[in-house]
């Protein structure tokens, strides 16, 4: 079984080098697997560092250009020139564990029905953590993931995220590519439409790849900046989930209208856990921007829906 591993890449070099030497500390067998490049349009250095590191890399790497700006449209490019049954996501900001391809592979044997995998995500930090960012429900708000320490079938409040996952090539052929139109969050939209058509979704707490996080990102206002932007994919994504076919362990309790309110009460329950700490209150703020969001695409979607008046 061949593994195509598909790193897209935009403007990190340092990094970007750091993740394919990764990929050569594989226990896998070099001849098992794949590397891709997609270049979205970063210009120099990025296509002269891999065809530079080509001659020394030790796997099959190949160097793919995307011109349209957005991570969707580099995975989809990815897909496109992968040769691999199976089509794994690195970033170029990530690490992978020497196990890493092999962790997804074992678990493509275990399950043979299984159609996408996704592995642990933990922070690389590369500044000290701030000393009040201690709770993992924020730290994941850094594109990490983190939903324990068995192999499971993922639930409806754990997220697909695409920086460490892998998918079967024939998923793309039934439906379809990423969705370009989204800036964000096309990672949800996949999960969305595989969840709606029964399709087996993974976590493996093997599979573990290290996410660099510059100190900006762990500032306060990268979390409601995040928040503002997920509020609104959610919104978009609302009402066009159906659960109706998944398993009772899995699938989530009470109609949408029902969770969308206990969604917008969260807070209460965290802050009689942490008070109103630091961290409390960067819980609570985040929050308000995570319903501001949700709001405002929720009516700016109504208004462009409402029929023109004649």
């Amino acid at each position: 079984m061949l593994v195509s591993v598909v790193i897209c890449a935009y403007k990190r070099p340092d990094m970007l080098v750091e993740a394919l030497d990764s990929l050569k500390e594989q226990s896998l067998s070099t001849d098992r697997f794949e590397v891709i490049v997609v270049d979205n349009n970063s210009g120099p250095p990025i296509p002269e560092l891999v065809t530079k590191y080509v001659k020394t890399s030790g796997y099959e790497l190949r160097y793919v250009l995307e011109k349209s700006q957005g991570i969707s449209h580099a995975r989809n490019s990815g897909v496109l020139a992968a040769k691999g049954e199976i089509i794994a996501f690195l970033d170029d900001d990530e690490v992978a564990d020497e196990n890493w391809l092999t962790a997804h592979l074992d678990v493509y044997h275990q399950v043979p029905d299984v159609s996408a995998i996704v592995g642990k995500a933990l922070p690389l930090w590369e500044s000290e953590a701030p000393k009040w960012l201690t709770d993992w429900r924020l730290i994941q708000e850094l594109n990490m993931i983190n939903w324990g320490d068995e192999v499971h079938r993922l639930t409806f409040r754990e997220t697909l995220g695409t920086g460490n996952s892998s998918f079967r090539r024939e998923l793309f052929d039934e439906m379809g590519m990423f969705d370009t139109s989204l800036a964000v969050g096309e990672d949800i939209d996949m999960q969305r439409r595989m969840e709606a058509s029964d399709k087996l979704i993974y976590y493996t707490p093997y599979a573990v790849v290290h996410h660099h996080v510059k100190p900006e990102r762990a500032r306060k206002r990268h979390f409601y900046r995040t928040a503002f932007a997920r509020g609104k994919q959610r919104a978009s994504a609302a009402g066009r989930r159906r659960f109706d076919s998944l398993p009772d362990e899995v699938k989530p309790q009470g109609n949408t209208s029902q969770r969308l309110f206990q969604r917008a009460f969260v807070p209460i329950g965290y802050l009689t856990q942490q008070g109103l700490s630091e961290q409390g209150r960067v819980f609570l703020i985040r929050h308000v921007f995570y319903l501001w969001g949700f709001v405002y695409e929720t009516i700016r979607t109504r208004l462009l829906r409402r029929p023109d008046p004649k």
